[in-house]
């Protein structure tokens, strides 16, 4: 298996969860987070994110989850003006966040004075991506 080559984001000063995050995303999705998997922002605090390339430029395999949302499965690149995926956009890029309804938020490497070009990698199959709410590992906040 290829190893993990999702880069982190370099401005974070510290990718260091607290011990309830790592607790809730173990206990609500039953797995143990392997050593492996890249620390990202996550919908509500951390997420963790494994890719490795295909034999397709543009096209990935691997896993994200966070407290709220796992999705496993291959993921595209998606740049919003339309352009075409770089040919080692693991090797260029590094994975900032995941954003809901939009997937991972990519930026190249070295690229920080604004505006900063971004992309994301989204989920080939976005009806996998699961919702720990559907699956009651989370209970929906109270209304008001």
């Amino acid at each position: 298996m290829t190893e993990n080559q999702a880069k982190p984001d370099p401005d974070w000063k510290t990718n260091e969860p607290f011990p309830d995050d790592i607790a809730a995303v173990e206990q609500g999705w039953e797995l143990t987070i392997p050593q492996d998997y890249t620390i990202i922002g996550g919908v509500d605090r951390y997420g963790w994110v494994y890719l490795k390339p295909t034999d397709r430029v543009g096209i990935f395999e691997g896993e994200y989850f966070d407290v709220t949302l796992r999705y496993r499965g291959l993921w595209r690149y998606e740049h919003p003006d339309g352009k075409a995926a770089p040919k080692d956009v693991l090797g260029t890029h590094f994975i900032s966040s995941y954003t809901p309804g939009s997937g991972l938020f990519i930026r190249p490497l070295g690229e920080f004075d604004p505006p900063v070009p971004y992309a994301y990698l989204v989920p080939v199959v976005p009806e996998d991506v699961q919702s720990a709410y559907d699956r009651d590992l989370l209970k929906e906040p109270a209304s008001q």
